[in-house]
């Protein structure tokens, strides 16, 4: 669902601030307790612009999911056209460290990413979680083949599991940073950087011992 003419035909810095106005209302209050007075008056705009340019509460959440997964993309291009950077280990712990000043700089974004996989409220939402796996799929997936065509990786390493097994560490790692009741020893133990360092190690030498 994308916005209306109405809303693309908006100069930029009025489209930014009804967006961020609609991610913090998301953010902060969830889809339920969304209140769509608090975003106009938030924003500075009309209630009856928003209709205008979304057409519904949904379509107004779908625009703020679209917009935000737009900025992730942005963040995770730059680490796959970096061609200077061939080494799949060190892509990889870019990406953990992208993915951390991410939450950082972005909380409300990531916010909003918690109450997709935590409310059942919202609609499309395995639609949309779904096209948010993809994405992730998609990108890991091709630093994975280029880093096997490269001779990087092992040519018969199953991909689908290791996709899967990197996705599944990055969002558990990010989500005990901005969550710390989830792993508050683990983080409180060491740096969030000593904790990447540590996944990278294991991913470049594997847990089993070396034959003789």
């Amino acid at each position: 669902m994308s916005p209306r003419k109405t809303f693309e035909r908006l100069p930029l810095a009025k489209k930014e601030r009804v967006l961020e106005a609609a991610l913090h209302e998301f953010a902060q209050h969830g889809y339920g307790g969304a209140s769509i007075n608090r975003m106009v008056e938030r924003a500075g705009i009309a209630k009856g612009s928003v209709f205008q340019y979304f057409g519904d509460k949904e379509g107004i959440f779908a625009a703020v999911f679209s917009h935000s997964l737009h900025q992730v993309k942005n963040a995770l291009r730059r680490i796959r056209d970096d061609a200077d950077d061939t080494d799949i280990f060190n892509r990889i712990e870019r990406v953990f460290h992208t993915g951390l000043a991410f939450t950082q700089n972005h909380p409300l974004v990531y916010r909003l990413y918690t109450h997709l996989i935590t409310a059942s409220d919202i609609p499309q939402r395995d639609l949309l979680l779904s096209s948010l796996r993809s994405e992730g799929k998609f990108f890991l997936g091709e630093i994975l083949q280029a880093a096997m065509e490269r001779g990087e990786i092992r040519s018969d390493l199953p991909m689908d599991e290791a996709l899967f097994l990197l996705e599944a560490v990055m969002d558990r790692f990010l989500m005990a940073t901005v969550m710390p009741c989830l792993e508050s020893d683990f983080l409180h133990e060491s740096s969030p950087k000593d904790r990447v360092r540590g996944f990278i190690r294991i991913l470049r030498h594997g847990m089993a011992p070396e034959k003789p």
